[in-house]
Formats: C-alpha cells, sequence, structure tokens
C-alpha cells in the first residue's frame, strides 16, 4: 500500500479562453503576423573554397540564410518573409580587404535595410548597397592608411541579397554572378553601373546594380 492510495484522482482544471482582440492575436500575446503571405521558392545553399598555391586564404565569403534575423538587431517588422545574404570577396595582396568587406557590408545592411512594405524595399535598396559599398570602401581606405607600413590589400566584391523571391545583386570588381542553368552572366565588368529591372526566373526577379566608384580598394588596389 503507497501513502498516496487514499487521494483523490487528480483534476483537470478548465481554463476560459482569452478573450480575442482586434488585430488577430490575444490579449497576452504577440500581434498577428501581417506579412503578405507568399509562396517562396526552395532555397539550397552551398559554399566551397580552395586556397590554391598562396600561402594563406585571402578569400572570403557570407552565407546567411536567415538573415532576417540580423536585421535591426533582431527585430526586424517589415513585411518581407525571407530575407538572405550571401557574398563572395576575392582578395588579393592579403585577406585584410576581403575580411574587413565581409564583415561592414553585412554589419551595415542588417542596420540599414528598409524596414517598411515590400514597395519601399524595392524603393530604397539601390541606394542602400549603394551606400553600404561606399562606406565600407572608405572605411577600409582610412584603416588601411593608418597602417605602417601602409596596407596593400584589395578585394572585389560581390553581395547577393534575397527578399522573399526577388534577388538584390550589387557587384565591384570582378566575381561574376551567373544563372548556372540558362549559363546567364549577371555580373561581368566593374565598368559601369547598370540596373537589370526585372529578370524573372522561377518565381524571383533578379535586380543587379554594379559600381566603378573612384579609388575603391575592392579592386584598384590590385595594381598597386
Amino acid at each position: 500500500m503507497s501513502l498516496f492510495d487514499d487521494l483523490p484522482d487528480p483534476v483537470t482544471e478548465s481554463k476560459p479562453l482569452k478573450r480575442q482582440v482586434g488585430d488577430g492575436g490575444d490579449e497576452d500575446g504577440p500581434p498577428a503576423d501581417k506579412r503578405p503571405l507568399i509562396d517562396l521558392i526552395d532555397l539550397l545553399v552551398g559554399t566551397a573554397a580552395e586556397k590554391g598555391e598562396r600561402t594563406e586564404m585571402q578569400d572570403t565569403h557570407l552565407n546567411i540564410p536567415d538573415f532576417v534575423s540580423k536585421v535591426a538587431a533582431g527585430a526586424y517588422s517589415g513585411e518581407a518573409q525571407r530575407i538572405s545574404l550571401f557574398g563572395v570577396f576575392d582578395g588579393h595582396g592579403g585577406a585584410r580587404a576581403a575580411h574587413f568587406a565581409k564583415q561592414r557590408i553585412m554589419e551595415q545592411l542588417s542596420a540599414k535595410f528598409p524596414s517598411g512594405d515590400l514597395a519601399q524595399i524595392e524603393k530604397d535598396i539601390k541606394r542602400i548597397l549603394l551606400d553600404v559599398y561606399k562606406k565600407t570602401d572608405e572605411e577600409f581606405l582610412r584603416e588601411a592608411s593608418r597602417q605602417r607600413p601602409h596596407w596593400k590589400d584589395g578585394s572585389t566584391a560581390t553581395t547577393v541579397l534575397l527578399v522573399n523571391n526577388t534577388l538584390y545583386i550589387a557587384n565591384i570588381g570582378d566575381s561574376a554572378v551567373c544563372n548556372i542553368s540558362n549559363v546567364v552572366h549577371f555580373v561581368k565588368s566593374a565598368s559601369k553601373l547598370f540596373l537589370l529591372p526585372s529578370y524573372n526566373v522561377i518565381l524571383a526577379k533578379i535586380v543587379c546594380f554594379q559600381w566603378n566608384i573612384s579609388r575603391y580598394v575592392f579592386s584598384t588596389l590590385r595594381s598597386h
């Protein structure tokens, strides 16, 4: 016989349902997600890198499928269901420029990404990307000039920002971005600024930006 044999069976207490409030949530929980639901294309990402005959690996990359968790320090409240960030940084003369560009581009994009609706993102993203690239370039030039002897590192910078099903591709230098299935080069050279307004691949729209910024460290230091 157990000490607890004479105790009555436990009774499950029923609790009243919480009153629903106008925003679709409950008064104690978070508000309902108001972002428009979109059928997102599947995303499969892989990376590979090879040092080759160099004594050090001078290249690096970004692979952040869940970049939305970094936008606005994790407090993103805009309409985008998915924000992913990928990048390739082809260093030369050392690894410092590539790693600097990788870190600062990621940090600045997470801080400056538009918080409004999808139309606002479409409107602002080109200006934001250009500003991020220019500021990263200026910051590295200042840092390199403070060193003794001066750093001679350089790097290309190519980023792919996936917002829902739209790719925003920004590039400086000669690192190309290709659609492998159709063998289409979205980025070919660093000689001009261009915008490809709508290139449809499956469900995705692809928008390309490319800059030739005077004295930009990412490419011109190759000749130093």
